[in-house]
């Protein structure tokens, strides 16, 4: 983190910004790091403090919170090589998505069509507690829309 934050020191001083936009996860954690050293003249993006990056960067947890709050989202189930997740997980709508709980970008997602393959893909293959979820599959397409505002007029998307 300290090379990422030399680093953002560094476009700084030799770009003159007047704002600073994160625009993943990565860049977010290095803006929250380097804010207390920002030159005055640096406006950066609101971003939240680290427990939350924290939270919403691991999709287990992430699920618990929505889970317990009521909100809409995908069966989900963390995934341990023993009887209790295969008995869950046969009861799963299919397809499941298997996801590591810190991987962005839909890198490193496995798809299974049936029960029987999932539970032989984790016992192969024994995850460590915390590092996978098993997820039903949710068809729709998956988009976003970025802008850029200045009192609220749209003046970049």
């Amino acid at each position: 983190m300290e090379y990422r934050v030399e680093a953002l020191s560094r476009a700084i001083r030799r770009t003159e910004p007047d704002v600073i936009l994160p625009v993943d996860q990565g860049a977010t954690r290095t803006l929250v790091a380097a804010a207390p050293g920002l030159p005055a003249s640096v406006k950066a993006a609101p971003v939240p403090p680290l427990p939350s990056l924290d939270l919403a960067d691991d999709k287990g947890r992430l699920a618990a919170l929505l889970a317990v709050s009521g909100l809409p989202m995908p069966r989900t189930l963390a995934v341990a090589a023993d009887v209790e997740f295969e008995t869950a997980v046969r009861g799963f709508r299919f397809p499941v998505l298997l996801k590591q709980t810190r991987n962005a970008g839909g890198r490193g997602i496995e798809w299974f069509n049936d029960p029987e393959t999932l539970i032989a893909r984790v016992r192969r293959a024994p995850p460590e507690a915390g590092d996978l979820i098993a997820q039903e599959f949710i068809p729709g397409s998956d988009f976003g829309c970025n802008v850029l505002c200045h009192q609220g007029e749209i003046v970049a998307y």
